[in-house]
């Protein structure tokens, strides 16, 4: 699961500062409605990715572990 799916959630881009800058540029260029709709759809991607989201996640992968490595 990405963080951020490019064109729907933001934008993505490395670290480096002019190519960050590009990127912050193409939001601040979308049209008001486009942008509410990423702003949108970023929040209700970013739910993925909740403490509690992810401590389940943890927590079904160490039972998972639990039960593969029990067995030995």
């Amino acid at each position: 699961l990405k963080a951020i799916i490019s064109g729907k959630t933001g934008f993505m881009t490395d670290f480096d500062p002019c190519n960050m800058a590009k990127e912050m540029l193409k939001i601040s260029e979308l049209n008001p409605e486009k942008r509410l709709k990423m702003s949108e759809r970023c929040r209700e991607h970013a739910k993925a990715f909740s403490v509690e989201v992810m401590a389940a996640k943890t927590r079904e992968l160490y039972m998972e572990l639990r039960i593969k490595y029990a067995k030995r």
